[in-house]
């Protein structure tokens, strides 16, 4: 049933992976996985189903068609509900499944790694880019001692070369070091 539903989700989220505002999921999606799996192995135990977790799966499974269907409504930000939706269908399954954690702390940081696969509305990264934009200039004119320039529409660094002539770079929102500050 979830490879009906989610199979054009996990497709888009592939492709998403090629974006670079995107690449910070490249190294989080093994990580996090790979973290899933051994604090499983190592902490968690299979035990029989009881009313309890049969009913904590059944409110996991309604959060998750919840927020799918929420993916259908609000389509600007479709792939992120979407992720978040499989994200809170395959916890509410690992955590139904494997039980026994002796901390509390266990089965909060299986949910929030899987949460933490969803990929941010690229309005907030942009968002994040345009902030951090002036700090990042500012560093690296103290670093390399050129000339800082900020006009309403850009920020610049200007620099003498080698000639004594003054060269100018422009500095863009992309390069504030947003999707570096992610990985």
């Amino acid at each position: 049933l979830a490879a009906v539903f989610y199979r054009s989700s996990v497709g888009a989220y592939i492709e998403s992976l090629q974006v670079e505002e995107y690449s910070y999921l490249i190294v989080l999606a093994p990580t996090a996985v790979y973290i899933i799996m051994d604090v499983l192995s190592r902490h968690g135990s299979l035990e029989k189903l009881s009313v309890v977790r049969v009913l904590a799966l059944i409110g996991g499974v309604l959060t998750s068609a919840a927020v799918y269907t929420l993916s259908r409504v609000v389509v600007e930000h479709s792939l992120q509900l979407e992720v978040l939706s499989l994200a809170l269908l395959a916890s509410s399954i690992l955590l139904v499944v494997y039980s026994g954690f002796e901390k509390p702390v266990i089965p909060l940081s299986i949910v929030l790694l899987t949460l933490a696969l969803t990929p941010l509305p690229r309005r907030l990264i942009d968002s994040a880019a345009r902030t951090l934009l002036h700090p990042t200039a500012r560093i690296v004119a103290f670093i390399t001692g050129a000339e800082l320039v900020v006009e309403r529409r850009f920020v610049e660094l200007r620099v003498m070369d080698s000639s004594g002539v003054s060269r100018a770079f422009q500095i863009a929102p992309q390069c504030s070091g947003v999707v570096s500050l992610l990985s």
